[in-house]
C-alpha cells in the first residue's frame, strides 16, 4: 500500500476491507474484535444448521426473532426461554435442555423411595404427592404451548409414569 501513490490502482478498493494490526510499545491500534461481515442479501441456514440464538436482553424483540427465524428453542443469557413452531421439527439437543430442568425439579417414584401401600391409588403411600408424568409437565412448564408440552410428556414417561417434587422428598426425608 505505502509503494502505491496512484489513488486509482486496484489496492485501493481493497483498503476499506483491510485493518492493520498495530501493536508496538508507542502505539496500539487493534480492532480485530470489531471485525463484522456482511452479506448482501438474506442468509438462509438450513434446519439444525442453527445451533443457538444469543438476545442481549430480549425484552420486546421475542416476537420479530420468532418471526424471523422459525422454529427452534431460543435461550436468552438469564435462561429464559421461549419456543417457536411445532414439536416435531424440534432438535433432540432443545427438548434435552427442557428434560434437564425437569429432572431438576422432579424424581421418579423409584428414586425416591416411598413405602409400598398396596391400598393406595398407586401401590405407593402418598407420603408426597405422587404426580403423573404428562401433570408435571404442565405444572412445570405451564408458558409453553401444549403440542410442545405434550411432546416433553411423551419422552418424560419413556422414563417412568409416576413422578414428585424434588423439594417434596427433601421435605419429607428431613
Amino acid at each position: 500500500m505505502d509503494s502505491s501513490a496512484n489513488p486509482t490502482d486496484p489496492i485501493w478498493r481493497l483498503t476499506p476491507l483491510i485493518d492493520v494490526v498495530i501493536d508496538s510499545p508507542r502505539l496500539r491500534y487493534d480492532f480485530r474484535w470489531e471485525r463484522e461481515w456482511r452479506v448482501n442479501g438474506d442468509l438462509v441456514f438450513p434446519n439444525g444448521a442453527v445451533a443457538a440464538l444469543l438476545i442481549p436482553d430480549a425484552s420486546g424483540e421475542l416476537e420479530a426473532v420468532r418471526a424471523t427465524v422459525g422454529n427452534y428453542l431460543f435461550v436468552t443469557p438469564d435462561e429464559d426461554f421461549f419456543w417457536a413452531g411445532n414439536a416435531d421439527e424440534l432438535q433432540e439437543d432443545a427438548f434435552k435442555l427442557l428434560i434437564d430442568e425437569f429432572l431438576e425439579k422432579f424424581i421418579t417414584v423409584d428414586e425416591a423411595g416411598l413405602p409400598l401401600d398396596r391400598e393406595a391409588e398407586y401401590g405407593l403411600a402418598a407420603v408426597v404427592p405422587i404426580i403423573e408424568a404428562t401433570d408435571a409437565v404442565y405444572e412445570l412448564f405451564e408458558e409453553l404451548p401444549e403440542p410442545i408440552r405434550d411432546s416433553l410428556a411423551d419422552q418424560i414417561q419413556d422414563t417412568s409414569q409416576l413422578w414428585c417434587r424434588r423439594d417434596d422428598v427433601d421435605h419429607a426425608h428431613e
